[in-house]
């Protein structure tokens, strides 16, 4: 098989994962949300602080202005539930899109939000809008169609590969409607993303939606295994590292003055989930990281693939060429390395449910 570019593979569209890749037996599971509870009078950053230390989740304040008091009641509630809680109070905004990719509290701008619908739902690492109905008529037949912006938001840690916008399990007042189209969304290295899904028709008198309920799902990580192999400059023909069934092999090094070349191999057990195609696999694979340490601890670089020659549900081959333009400075000898990869990846649910939602 030719070998692949990163860039080709990044924008590669990501084909529909059947169920899970990678996983082992028992399926792997992401790890349960972290609960908060907080009762009483604070100010802004202490509370952003205190959701930290809770969650180990940081959120910057860059609202703009002093720090304010607020008035907090929170008991074991996701960390989801409890940022927008200090948002509301504090009079702002989360933003999930800063350009530095950090999650932040901003000054709400414009009208305020509505208080009496239900548009946000939380289901323990996940966050789920309805961020925008609109409607449309049909002029021959005079039957209506409603397209909704649904945004899905994952803690940081969790960081899924792609967002299945397939919705499942789709409820409107009761009444159960077909799964609504979908793909496989990649969304590696955001906070969120958003899509547009077709609404069941409500009857031609409603006004609002009472209740809306479905499912859709992201492929994350369950967690991320990392190799240590030494020095760079010694680790060619280094013996496999395993975690579990999970097999890292250095397949070749190549240094020299201006560029350093490292091929990694990665073998995942047999007989798991499989893909329609392996397209998915490549996108997953472009994401593993080559981690180099300075031997003191005091420095730290981290490379994604320059090239990925071959990805399958089982196996996954990667090269990492780092130049004189886009690697550390030092020789080999002042380097440690170790690769990080999923050591399972597993489809996650994700349910919501919105209630009194006005229909235009």
């Amino acid at each position: 098989m030719r070998p692949r570019l990163l860039t080709s593979v990044l924008l590669l569209p990501a084909f529909l994962v059947s169920s899970l890749l990678f996983s082992a037996d028992p399926r792997p599971e992401l790890p349960p949300a972290q609960r908060v509870t907080f009762d009483g009078n604070t100010e802004v950053g202490a509370a952003l602080k205190l959701l930290h230390e809770k969650t180990r989740i940081p959120v910057e304040d860059r609202r703009g202005e002093p720090d304010t008091k607020i008035d907090l009641h929170l008991k074991e509630v996701t960390f989801w539930e409890a940022l927008d809680r200090i948002a509301a109070a504090a009079g702002a905004e989360v933003d999930l899109y800063a350009a530095d990719g950090k999650l932040a509290l901003r000054k709400r701008t414009g009208r305020p939000p509505l208080t009496g619908p239900q548009t946000v739902s939380y289901d323990g690492r996940f966050r789920t809008a309805i961020k925008r109905i609109t409607g449309s008529v049909d002029l021959e037949t005079g039957e209506r169609s409603y397209v909704g912006v649904v945004e899905v938001a994952w803690e940081p840690g969790t960081q899924p590969y792609f967002l299945n916008t397939r919705v499942d399990a789709l409820t409107l007042d009761g009444r159960k409607a077909a799964g609504s189209g979908g793909k496989n969304q990649f969304v590696y290295r955001q906070n969120a993303d958003q899509f547009e899904t077709a609404l069941p028709t409500p009857p031609p008198d409603a006004k609002t939606i009472g209740e809306l309920t479905g499912k859709v799902s992201v492929v994350a990580p369950s967690r991320i295994a990392t190799f240590a192999f030494g020095p760079l400059d010694q680790i060619k023909g280094m013996p496999k590292q395993e975690d579990g069934k999970v097999v890292c092999r250095i397949e070749d090094v190549k240094l020299s003055g201006n560029n350093w070349k490292v091929k990694v191999s990665m073998s995942y057990p047999p007989g798991n989930a499989e893909l329609d195609d392996t397209h998915s696999a490549y996108q997953i694979a472009a994401t593993n990281e080559l981690v180099l340490e300075s031997k003191d601890g005091k420095r730290r670089f981290v490379a994604l693939p320059s090239y990925v020659p071959a990805a399958t549900p089982t196996s996954v081959v990667v090269e990492y060429n780092l130049t004189k333009d886009n690697r550390p400075t030092g020789e080999a000898k002042d380097w440690t390395v170790s690769f990080r990869a999923p050591a399972a990846v597993v489809r996650v649910p994700v349910a919501f449910t919105f209630k009194d939602v006005p229909l235009p």
